[in-house]
């Protein structure tokens, strides 16, 4: 991805994509590398990791935490940079309405799109009519011609 935005803007930007638990490093890495990145990309977001738990234990999937929750939700509400949080509608572990709050904190620089399906699954939306990825790409692209 960082490859497609340089080409994408007139000028140099470097962004980062994470993807469900990728997103939590993002966001704990995000105080440390700040001023060295320009816009994050995530799909699954996980908002609230104490909440993701509490989802997974109902599936009868154990996560130890590798901190407090509240640790987390600072780095998470500290994002000022501009934000593209692709959400599945079948998503109940990290829900649209998880990434909706999320966007409501950070204000404008966050943008929400959701898709019809299910957890990670953004990459075959529409694949009958544009293919595998397309769409994706699709909502990257703009995301990224929006910050020029």
């Amino acid at each position: 991805m960082l490859a497609i935005s340089q080409l994408l803007l007139k000028e140099s930007k470097i962004g980062v994509l994470g993807m469900s638990m990728g997103t939590t490093i993002i966001s704990r890495a995000y105080p440390d590398i700040k001023s060295k990145i320009d816009f994050i990309i995530g799909e699954g977001y996980v908002t609230n990791t104490s909440t993701v738990a509490e989802r997974l234990k109902e599936l009868g999937k154990h996560v130890l935490l590798p901190e407090k929750s509240t640790d987390y939700q600072k780095s998470v509400n500290s994002i000022q940079v501009p934000l593209l949080i692709l959400t599945a509608s079948e998503d109940t572990i990290t829900t649209y309405g998880d990434a909706l709050a999320l966007g409501n904190t950070l204000g404008e620089n966050c943008t929400v799109v959701q898709f019809e399906g299910e957890h990670l699954a953004g990459f075959q939306v529409d694949y009958d009519n544009k293919g595998f990825g397309v769409w994706y790409l699709e909502q990257v692209d703009q995301f990224v011609k929006s910050l020029e």
